[in-house]
């Protein structure tokens, strides 16, 4: 759930309201977006801890690992590093700083599969969860986050939040999204009842629609198609 969207207090009220409504069997995780400075981190946190979080992400703006190392040890909640650990070299400086408890992942920032496979060694070493999750993202991006989460055995430890699909186009799994054909690539990565199952073929396993691709090209705008000499 987003917080930090305004009064602290009506944070607090809307994830009370959470596991009153679906029932505390439902694990939820909060995310600030860099929305809080340590102090109402820790302030709003503590209130949160009643609650039963499996963990609480982004508390403090991406520079402030200080902060953050401040708001993890003020609180009892797992804290996740998501934008002050972007890429490898960010998680071993939230690890040095012991500033959390966790990471989330996103394997554009932390520059691709290669580089993702060593951000996870580094927080497997470190004993540290990894996330995998994303906002708003389409079927290329969904594939290769499919395809890393059953490559790597650390990624087994936590549930991850590879849903962006479902948030973009709405709906509980991608049955509609492929019926419809309501993205650029043929071959979906498949939830299905709360589980992700890669896409099948060759590399990613999705095929790239180009006439999709055509159809929903920014006005003004053409295709640029990079070769390997």
């Amino acid at each position: 759930m987003k917080v930090a969207l305004g009064n602290h207090e009506d944070d607090v009220e809307r994830v009370r309201l959470v596991p009153e409504t679906v029932g505390p069997k439902v694990p939820m995780r909060v995310y600030a977006n860099q929305g809080w400075t340590p102090n109402v981190a820790i302030k709003t946190i503590q209130k949160l801890e009643k609650y039963d979080l499996y963990g609480v992400e982004s508390r403090v703006p991406d520079w402030d690992i200080s902060g953050l190392a401040r708001v993890d040890r003020a609180v009892d909640v797992a804290i996740i590093a998501d934008e002050v650990a972007r890429s490898p070299q960010g998680a071993i400086n939230v690890i040095r700083a012991d500033a959390a408890d966790m990471f989330v992942l996103d394997l554009s920032k932390a520059g691709g599969l290669f580089k993702s496979q060593e951000y996870i060694g580094i927080a497997e070493g470190a004993d540290m969860p990894v996330i995998l999750g994303h906002m708003v993202i389409g079927g290329i991006k969904h594939a290769a986050n499919a395809h890393l989460a059953v490559a790597m055995d650390w990624l087994d430890k936590i549930p991850h939040g590879c849903v962006a699909p479902l948030l973009v186009f709405g709906g509980f799994d991608t049955l509609r999204i492929e019926k419809e054909h309501l993205d650029c690539v043929k071959g979906y990565a498949r939830i299905e009842n709360g589980f992700l199952y890669p896409s099948e073929g060759s590399r990613l396993g999705v095929e790239l629609d180009e006439e999709k691709v055509k159809e929903w090209l920014t006005p003004g705008k053409q295709i640029l198609v990079c070769k390997k000499k």
